[in-house]
């Protein structure tokens, strides 16, 4: 079983605070800045956080084909398996994406998309090749990232990856709520799953992505049609560090550890005044 996710918690509470609670994007790209919602941080976490909310860059909450379900116990539920999920990239990351970012996404697989390989997230260029792909596959119960490597002198190369099993990936198959966090540092990959630390994978150095073909989300690679999911969130912070301060108050399950972590900062807080 992997760890509990109290003491990861905690870890991350106290990681924010010897951070000093700074979420800065990396020098040289452009991230906008993000209103989140109190509950998803810690109080020392929330200031100068940047990034992409891309159920808004899709704007999937006004298109007629997606379902949207009111949800009394976090973000609105986004249906997703009608139509398909696409946007050119320059919109959706217009000044590109850092060399250290954070993916978090709040999801349940249907049944049948749980049997089946989906491409979570992925970055196609102007011919349609994939450049970056987050893909989830039902058969070996396995999350995958795949992402163009680095050639150097503006050449590219074959895609490069890790990919994470195990208990913990296998998780996100289960019909339930989950959220899945992946921390991408230069050299390494992490996945996150429910507050708790999976996996770590190294990994080489990345190309930048194309902005002049399209991002695509929740896609079937058998039939490249619309998968069945639903997510409450899918966010691209510019920072390492920021996806794994969130708190899983949306999971269900998760309350005594909210509760917790909210009595941890609200002492903090009395003890500083």
């Amino acid at each position: 079983m992997w760890s509990s996710a109290l003491p990861i918690l905690l870890f991350h509470h106290t990681f924010s605070l010897s951070a000093g609670g700074q979420n800065t994007p990396v020098p040289g790209v452009r991230c906008p800045c993000l209103q989140v919602e109190d509950w998803r941080f810690p109080q020392t976490a929330r200031c100068n956080i940047t990034g992409f909310d891309l159920v808004q860059r899709f704007s999937l909450l006004k298109i007629p084909e997606v379902e949207k379900i009111r949800n009394s116990k976090g973000s609105v539920i986004v249906r997703l398996g009608k139509v398909e999920v696409s946007t050119p990239t320059q919109e959706v990351f217009p000044h590109g994406l850092p060399a250290e970012l954070t993916m978090v996404f709040t999801l349940l697989l249907k049944k049948r998309t749980a049997q089946d390989q989906v491409h979570l997230l992925q970055v196609l260029d102007q011919q349609g090749e994939p450049q970056f792909s987050l893909d989830l596959n039902g058969t070996r119960r396995t999350l995958s990232l795949r992402w163009a490597a680095g050639g150097g002198a503006g050449q590219r190369e074959d895609l490069i990856g890790c990919e994470f099993s195990g208990e913990g990936a296998g998780s996100l198959f289960d019909g339930r709520w989950h959220k899945a966090v992946l921390s991408l540092q230069v050299g390494v990959a992490s996945l996150y799953v429910d507050c708790s630390s999976i996996e770590t994978h190294p990994m080489g150095p990345r190309a930048e992505l194309p902005q002049n073909g399209l991002t695509r989300l929740g896609i079937s690679a058998s039939t490249a049609a619309p998968a069945p999911l639903e997510v409450q969130q899918v966010m691209v912070y510019c920072n390492p560090a920021v996806g794994i301060q969130e708190v899983c108050c949306e999971i269900p399950g998760a309350w005594l550890f909210c509760w917790a972590l909210c009595c941890i900062g609200q002492k903090q807080n009395g003890a500083a005044l």
